[in-house]
């Protein structure tokens, strides 16, 4: 199994875009049920932008959530709590998925 980058917001992987003017109905349907203007275009905001806040996570939790995951994979630092990979902040997410090939 190979593992692929997904994007951080967590819908779609970071490789692959689906242009909006390929998908008329969703365009339709976001402009009819969320009142959408779609004119003007905004990209996803930066992770590094969005300010988190610091872990609820006690010392006890943190260390069994590193022996789950592994060490590599939990960043309780302030260096560490804006980025997407971070899992001792508020923002815990994953980045990367396991995909079979087939």
């Amino acid at each position: 199994m190979e593992s692929r980058a997904i994007k951080w917001w967590g819908w779609g992987w970071e490789d692959k875009t689906v242009p909006l003017e390929s998908r008329p109905a969703l365009v339709d349907y976001l402009r009819e049920r969320l009142k959408l203007n779609l004119s003007t275009r905004h990209g996803p905001v930066p992770f590094e932008r969005i300010p988190v806040a610091p872990s609820l996570l006690s010392p006890d939790e943190l260390a069994e959530l590193r022996r789950i995951v592994g060490d590599e994979n939990v960043a309780s630092d302030d260096a560490g709590t804006n980025s997407p990979n971070c899992a001792g902040s508020s923002a815990t997410r994953t980045s990367r998925a396991t995909t079979p090939r087939a």
